[in-house]
């Protein structure tokens, strides 16, 4: 049922958020610090609009965006209620490249909005369409790592 898939999509979301979270802060909280998020994968320009309407009205403290792999232009996203976007690129053999343009059009956006921007990785394919292992094509936007993290509300 949607709501089965709705709860599921819930915890699996939670789950991933806290691992990133404690992976990039370093260490782990304490239970009453704690913080729960919600996050939806955004895989195309056709499931943005209602993606983002459902994880903007989630009663959660980080409502969050995943375009990961980031595989085409999304276009003008309505941010609102968003507090946090993650860019990134696809890995493995299959992979299909990410276009740099695409990435900086999001990141452009989230500034706009005052919104904190993550780019998490190339993945396989490099900025300049070499395709390649992704820890050698790395995390840089235009020569810079850009991991910004949303502040948590309490």
């Amino acid at each position: 049922t949607k709501s089965t898939i709705e709860i599921s999509l819930a915890f699996l979301t939670i789950y991933y958020f806290l691992l990133q979270l404690f992976e990039v802060r370093g260490s782990l909280q304490s239970a009453e610090n704690s913080t729960v998020a919600f996050r939806s994968f955004i895989p195309s320009k056709n499931e943005t609009p209602n993606l983002l309407d459902y994880i903007r009205h989630l009663k959660a403290p980080i409502r969050f965006i995943s375009c990961e792999p980031l595989l085409e232009d999304l276009g003008e996203l309505d941010l609102k209620g968003i507090n946090w976007v993650i860019v990134g690129g696809e890995s493995g053999v299959q992979a299909r490249p990410m276009k740099e343009e695409m990435g900086l059009n999001i990141k452009r956006q989230t500034e706009t909005n005052h919104i904190p921007f993550f780019f998490k990785q190339w993945g396989t394919w490099s900025a300049d369409g070499v395709k390649s292992n992704k820890k050698v094509n790395g995390k840089l936007l235009q020569g810079v790592v850009i991991q910004n993290m949303p502040t948590i509300k309490k």
